[in-house]
């Protein structure tokens, strides 16, 4: 788990929200491949996916790594972060590993970390908190190659951490709670007038 994915889960403890810690999804030196598996999140925590993933090009094998979850939806994804390493390559090219989140079913991407062949991070797109209401995410290993060679391809072991919070009330605006207010005046303002008229 990530110093930043510690600190955040040491923030949500602090703040009284019950966090469930470094919880893995999946790790695919215990579990096996990662290939297109499956999770459910019920619970506020802190979320591990590990796996190793070839990325091929012209023919070249790939092994595709997926984690397809559903979030209950009472809870959003509010930060994450990722690394890589044991990266190599064969034949030639411009490797850019990455992982990252989706949304199902919505364009674009929540959350992805690109990295060079060192594994030195080189950009980061980040959209979090997610969208409140959505249900369905992806979590996979992706990439590209600009230039390569016929048959190249290049190898890494990845690691995302993220940190699943309740989704906090949504206050009434203040137009409404202002319309409240004077409708309650108002019943208690005519309640009172009807007390003190006499019967007959």
């Amino acid at each position: 788990m990530s110093i930043r994915s510690m600190v955040t889960a040491a923030i949500l403890a602090l703040s009284g929200t019950q966090a469930i810690q470094a919880a893995t999804l999946h790790d695919e030196g215990v579990n096996g491949d990662l290939n297109f598996t499956t999770a459910s999140i019920t619970s506020a925590g802190v979320y591990t996916v590990k796996a190793t993933t070839t990325r091929g090009f012209s023919g070249a094998a790939t092994d595709i790594d997926v984690l397809d979850f559903t979030l209950d939806p009472t809870l959003q994804i509010v930060s994450a972060s990722a690394f890589i390493s044991g990266f190599s390559s064969s034949g030639t090219g411009t490797f850019g590993p990455a992982i990252g989140m989706t949304q199902s079913g919505l364009p674009g991407v929540m959350f992805q970390q690109s990295f060079g062949s060192t594994g030195t991070p080189t950009s980061t797109f980040n959209n979090l908190p997610s969208t409140l209401g959505h249900e369905n995410f992806r979590i996979s290993g992706q990439g590209g190659c600009g230039g390569c060679s016929t048959g190249a391809s290049y190898t890494y072991s990845w690691q995302l951490d993220f940190t699943v919070a309740a989704i906090s009330e949504v206050p009434l605006p203040a137009s409404v709670l202002l319309l409240l207010t004077g409708l309650t005046a108002l019943g208690a303002t005519r309640s009172s007038r009807r007390r003190r008229e006499p019967n007959g």
